[in-house]
């Protein structure tokens, strides 16, 4: 949410949106739907999100994967960070890998997965201490 307090429209939206009130338990996976709902109040030009899919059922993890997909497509910015690397493979156009509290990559899906096939070998070969030792500096590609 750009400004304000993020739960005050999150109280009202569970009584307008889930028919509960806001202190009734509602299943995680409804509070992180809710979330994104109150995150794209104001039409925002950028999402800032931390661990998008945890504790989504593979319908609500698609779901949100074509929802920050289809948000890029039309223009917006979307940050997020993950562990789930898979997934940041399927809707990433640029990935910075952190390891040790480094940035161990800053590039492009696609220079990133030229030599793997999936961003989790790349991020352990950058990762492994043989390998930074070798490297010396993160991997960049050109500035978006």
């Amino acid at each position: 949410v750009a400004h304000g307090d993020p739960a005050v429209p999150a109280r009202g939206l569970h009584r307008l949106v889930l028919g509960v009130r806001a202190d009734e338990a509602v299943a995680p996976r409804v509070h992180r739907r809710l979330g994104v709902a109150v995150a794209l109040l104001g039409n925002p030009r950028t999402l800032i999100l931390d661990e998008p899919a945890n504790g989504l059922d593979p319908q609500g993890i698609r779901w949100m994967r074509t929802l920050l997909r289809d948000f890029a497509d039309r223009g917006g910015a979307v940050l997020l960070s993950s562990h789930l690397l898979h997934e940041v493979q399927l809707i990433a156009d640029r990935v910075v890998m952190i390891g040790s509290g480094r940035i161990v990559a800053d590039d492009t899906l696609a220079n990133l997965t030229a030599r793997h096939e999936n961003l989790e070998d790349t991020f352990f070969e950058l990762t492994t201490p043989t390998s930074r030792a070798q490297q010396g500096s993160p991997q960049t590609g050109q500035a978006a």
